[in-house]
């Protein structure tokens, strides 16, 4: 019997991706035979038939004779990498850990890629900080375009690998090979728990019994936020566990936002409201250029935001920059009409975007202030928050009589600031807050045709 590399039958007897422990006997030939694949080729020759099993990672040949090997499987995982930001992980260990090396088929595609602490693997210049991969660590990664990792190892024995986090943020991999419920799979730290977000910025908060994550899946990353440092074992591949068989409804008037590397989580809890949204009404959060940065379905339950804010690889007037204002819609899904919300108080947090923050709405009124949906008219202040003046600029697809209005949190309007024909394109006015005590503030632009309302916040 001949083997022309040592690895064939070790590929020959474990089909790649495939993780079984054990094969049952299967007949190879009765007589000499050769078989050719991938990674080399087997050939034998023998007048009688050969029986080859694998029992306990060895491989026997039997009928007169047997030959073991302590070779480990070599099996593998698919990762499917979405294009822009998403976060990855593996239960295989690939052996060279050396991040350049288990990245090196997708390496065209990879634009940088940042671990827990912030360090990075940046290819196009050769700056890899990270150094190597951790088992049980979760990683950001930026695509330039959708493509596939596998990675070949052997698998990682998720009872025996404990992750072990520090208090507050980190980046964590989930070890086993199927879907399990966040809630069981994190269980023994329970109370130690503040928040677990997953690469769309949904969350497990245990605090306020939500679980909008559903399930952990293999080959994704996790952030995770700590009361204590904690160390976390996941069961057996082996263990029955239970799913969570959650499914996130999709909004259907907000379109779907693309990811950037930070987020914050905006609660809007039931009892804040002062009339609740109906079923399948949609809310979303927009900058102060207009722009939505999170939308989400009410579902009669708490809900909880994602609102996303800019970095180095997205243009910044598309999200939230740190410190900025956001607004609160609310879409009613039977009237196909959108309502400006005043939050009037926070519990948690001041309204303002900071990464990885969290924000508690304390009280959510209801403005009967509604903007017909146009993309022609739109309108953004800047500075904003501000102190003494701010400027409002509002675009016109072509001339028109516009008014542009600035209104207290209870609709009322408490100056006009132009009532009169702009031209086509961009235009802009002074806002100067000498009458004006600190707090939050609405600005309406109107034509005949479409109407834009946006917050804007003084701060002396």
């Amino acid at each position: 019997m001949k083997i022309s590399m040592l690895t064939g039958m070790v590929l020959l007897l474990c089909t790649i991706g495939v993780s079984a422990q054990t094969l049952s006997p299967d007949l190879i030939s009765s007589s000499g035979d050769h078989y050719t694949y991938g990674g080399g080729s087997l050939s034998w020759s023998l007048g009688e038939g050969i029986t080859e099993t694998v029992q306990n990672q060895n491989v026997i040949m039997n009928q007169g004779f047997q030959q073991s090997w302590n070779a480990p499987f070599v099996v593998s995982q698919v990762i499917n990498i979405p294009s822009g930001w998403s976060m990855f992980s593996t239960y295989i260990d690939p052996g060279v850990d050396s991040i350049p090396v288990v990245l090196s088929q997708i390496v065209n595609d990879v634009v940088i890629v940042k671990n827990g602490l912030g360090l990075i693997y940046w290819p196009i210049y050769g700056v890899n900080t990270i150094g190597e991969i951790i088992k049980g660590e979760g990683y950001q990664i930026n695509a330039a375009q959708a493509t596939v990792l596998e990675i070949f190892g052997s698998q990682i024995t998720p009872e025996i690998t404990p992750l072990i986090m520090p208090q507050g943020w980190s980046l964590i991999g989930y070890l086993r090979q199927t879907p399990a419920d966040v809630e069981l799979m994190t269980s023994p730290i329970l109370s130690s728990i503040k928040i677990v977000k997953n690469e769309m910025g949904q969350v497990y908060w245990p605090q306020y019994s939500l679980n909008l994550i559903g399930d952990m899946l293999p080959g994704k990353g996790y952030q995770i936020n700590l009361f204590n440092p904690e160390t976390l074992v996941y069961p057996a591949n082996a263990a029955l566990v239970k799913t969570s068989g959650l499914q996130i409804a999709e909004t259907r008037f907000y379109r779907p936002i693309k990811y950037t590397s930070n987020n914050m989580t905006v609660g809007l809890p039931v009892t804040a409201f002062d009339v609740l949204p109906e079923i399948g009404d949609e809310l979303a959060i927009y900058n102060q250029q207009g722009i939505m940065v999170g939308a989400a379905v009410f579902n009669g339950s708490m809900m909880a935001i994602p609102i996303w804010g800019a970095d180095d690889w997205s243009n910044k007037d598309d999200y939230l920059n740190s410190d900025e204002a956001f607004v609160v819609k609310h879409y009613h899904y039977l009237s196909g009409k959108e309502e400006l919300l005043a939050i009037e108080s926070w519990d948690v947090g001041d309204g303002l975007y900071g990464i990885n923050e969290i924000a508690i709405a304390g009280n959510i009124k209801h403005t009967n202030i509604f903007s017909s949906i146009t993309e022609m008219l739109t309108c953004r202040n800047y500075p904003n928050p501000f102190k003494d003046q701010t400027v409002i600029e509002f675009y016109l697809p072509e001339t028109a009589d516009v008014k542009v209005e600035v209104l207290n949190m209870l609709g009322m309007v408490t100056d006009v600031l132009a009532s009169r024909e702009f031209s086509s394109g961009t235009n802009k006015l002074i806002f100067r807050t000498a009458k004006y005590n600190s707090g939050t503030f609405l600005y309406r632009v109107s034509t005949k045709s479409a109407t834009v309302t946006n917050y804007m916040t003084i701060v002396k």
